[in-house]
């Protein structure tokens, strides 16, 4: 299903993606789309938050085994890629006690509303696709969660992902099951491996995303990717 975006009005093109079955591929990640996703995402963000419960938002509990399971340092720095509001991430905030958290995210919108949560050291705009604007060895954890799916980002961001972490370090990041193959993750992150850049730390179960929205049967895996 392909919307057309002029006709709808601003909360209305937030409800075509929340409430209708969309494909998602035809918002892919082209230039031209990718500015309309963003755009979503802007009006979208002040009732993020408030939707997510009521869509069955279901990554925040695999999210923090996959902490636990890890053995990550309550210390530890860590990079929020496609942090949004910084929803999920908060449960890692006042659950679990981590602190020191830095986000991106390329929708200013939701960068204003992860700014009101305060457990941000530091916040900013960047696009994924591009180079990360960190230094090498940077970062203990690189989370990314709710971003590798369909219509948002292929594997591109790995190699940036892996840069950016320190030696021992963990990428812990949620992909679509139904694009793991189809968008190049199979084939990135076995190469990774085979060039003894990555070690597979642990995946989950696939789980549904959003169990309560009417495209709540894509289903994703988290997975914990160290750093050799």
């Amino acid at each position: 299903m392909k919307i057309n975006f002029e006709n709808l009005q601003a909360w209305e093109r937030i409800k075509a993606v929340l409430l209708s079955e969309i494909d998602w591929a035809h918002i892919g990640y082209s230039e031209s789309n990718n500015k309309k996703l963003r755009e979503l995402y802007d009006i979208w963000a002040t009732k993020y938050d408030e939707e997510m419960p009521q869509i069955g938002y279901n990554y925040k509990g695999y999210l923090k085994e996959s902490f636990a399971k890890s053995g990550i340092q309550k210390d530890a720095k860590i990079l929020d890629a496609a942090c949004g509001t910084g929803y999920p991430t908060l449960s890692l905030h006042n659950d679990m006690g981590y602190t020191n958290f830095h986000g991106l995210d390329y929708s200013p919108g939701l960068i204003e509303e992860a700014k009101k949560k305060n457990i941000y050291k530091s916040l900013a705009v960047a696009n994924l696709i591009d180079t990360i604007k960190f230094e090498t060895n940077t970062f203990d954890v690189v989370m990314c969660i709710g971003f590798l799916v369909s219509g948002h980002m292929g594997s591109e961001p790995l190699d940036e992902f892996i840069r950016v972490l320190k030696p021992g370090g963990h990428l812990i990041c949620s992909i679509g099951v139904n694009i793991f193959d189809t968008d190049g993750f199979d084939k990135k992150i076995q190469q990774l491996q085979d060039d003894n850049i990555i070690q597979i730390d642990h995946v989950s179960e696939p789980f549904v995303v959003v169990p309560k929205a009417n495209f709540g049967s894509a289903k994703s895996q988290l997975w914990s990717i160290k750093k050799v």
